[in-house]
């Protein structure tokens, strides 16, 4: 409710009703404790969590983020890496599992200047192993799902969704994207086929229409997955590998061609004030300055309008690859479009949870930090799913923070809080009456204990 660090949370225990009466250096020593049993101390919270509220684990989601440091040390996990926040600081990764509800199921931490990709095994790995778990179906974006990764993911009842780069694709399959096989309105039931020139002319003639609309076509890819064996030829080795045949979704919806196409005019406006101001610098994929063509000699600059027709020719378009081949094209997508979900996680560790910047410099203390702002996230996404997600992270920390007493002599105490809508419902679904205006000394005991 109050983040603050370990030393800060020292200083105010007496603010709370019954804190415990304990050192400084006890703190510190519960986060080498919480490290060295990090994996039993998860599959407590998820054991514990489960006879609370049933867990939907039927879907799993996979995402990471990074942490930064207020030190230049890269000893250690932290490590200079590629900031989601833009900050040039060491860093430290988390990896986090979030269940079919949005709840936190499980977390890594690993060095910032981690592949994200070689986490997700391991984890994975773990969660089936200590949680007991084998029947799911895991969701991750583009960056976190390899073909190992989905061929793992495809045996003992497991299947996946994932993002797929339509840019990456084989030019056989982009020509069924483009150029054959009709699309299907997503919602449709008459399963009537449209056509790219059709669905171009509804644009342009009711564009209020079209835009509503979102279109998919599915087919077959083949994405061939090593097998571990190897061929020895006169020039080189060869990995054998096996057919692997995945489904790819795609969907073209107007709305999301006009957002890309409006991103990147924005970009090609930066990218001309680059070019007249003489500052253009080859950078990332995202960057402006993908669009400016230099030269042989530097001698010329200018917009490279292939690249910028070849992006534009992907505009509206998104693509999924999955194991579950007989399933509706409108729930795959609908179950992988709950992805905004474990990023709200992350947001929510950042800003209500102020996990960073982490202070703690020992990989032991870094990794308990970083146990402990989960058990916090978990806590509160419970408590939203008991109260059906009536209510934001903000309005419950809210109430919490102001349920405040003061004594009135020795044995009774005064709240200094009203009631509320939520305080009702939060007394209804944990048996409590926090309601009341007094509470005796007995009385706050017992919540002490419960």
């Amino acid at each position: 409710m109050h983040p603050r660090s370990k030393f800060g949370t020292y200083n105010h225990l007496y603010e709370y009703y019954g804190s415990p009466s304990i050192k400084l250096h006890n703190i510190y020593k519960s986060l080498d404790l919480i490290e060295a049993n990090l994996d039993s101390f998860q599959a407590t919270l998820y054991h514990n969590s489960n006879s609370i509220l049933k867990r939907n684990t039927k879907v799993l989601y996979y995402d990471c983020t990074n942490f930064y440091f207020e030190t230049n040390k890269t000893d250690g996990i932290a490590k200079y890496g590629l900031s989601k926040d833009g900050k040039a600081k060491p860093l430290v990764g988390l990896g986090l599992f979030m269940d079919g509800d949005g709840i936190p199921l499980a977390f890594d931490v690993h060095s910032g200047n981690t592949n994200e990709q070689t986490t997700v095994l391991p984890l994975e790995k773990q969660i089936i192993k200590d949680f007991d778990l084998s029947n799911f179906i895991y969701i991750s974006d583009a960056g976190l799902n390899s073909n190992n990764i989905r061929s793992f993911n495809s045996f003992q009842n497991r299947n996946f969704i994932v993002t797929e780069s339509l840019k990456k694709l084989s030019d056989d399959d982009l020509k069924i994207v483009f150029n054959e096989n009709p699309w299907y309105l997503l919602g449709d039931n008459s399963n009537k086929p449209h056509f790219m020139k059709d669905i171009l002319d509804l644009e342009a003639k009711k564009p209020d229409k079209a835009i509503k609309n979102i279109y998919y076509k599915d087919f077959t890819i083949n994405k061939p997955v090593k097998i571990g064996l190897e061929e020895t030829t006169i020039n080189n080795r060869i990995t054998n590998k096996t057919t692997f045949n995945q489904r790819l979704i795609v969907t073209y919806r107007p709305k999301y061609k006009l957002y890309q196409a409006a991103i990147r005019a924005g970009q090609i406006e930066r990218a001309n004030e680059l070019i007249n101001k003489k500052t253009y610098v080859r950078k990332r994929a995202n960057d402006p300055n993908r669009f400016i063509e230099l030269g042989l000699d530097h001698d010329k600059v200018d917009l490279n309008i292939d690249i910028i027709a070849e992006e534009a020719k992907f505009d509206g378009y998104y693509g999924l690859v999955t194991s579950l081949f007989d399933d509706d094209v409108e729930d795959i997508l609908k179950v992988s479009g709950y992805r905004w979900k474990i990023e709200d996680n992350m947001r929510t560790l950042k800003m209500h949870l102020k996990t960073r910047p982490i202070h703690h410099s020992l990989d032991e203390r870094i990794t308990g930090h970083l146990a402990i702002c989960f058990t916090a996230l978990l806590v509160i996404r419970l408590m939203e799913k008991l109260l059906n997600n009536e209510y934001t992270t903000g309005d419950i920390l809210k109430q919490l923070k102001s349920m405040q007493v003061n004594p009135l002599n020795l044995s009774i105490y005064n709240s200094t809080y009203t009631g509320s809508e939520l305080l009702t419902k939060l007394d209804k679904v944990f048996n409590k009456n926090l309601s009341m205006t007094t509470f005796t000394i007995l009385q706050s005991n017992k919540y002490k204990r419960n």
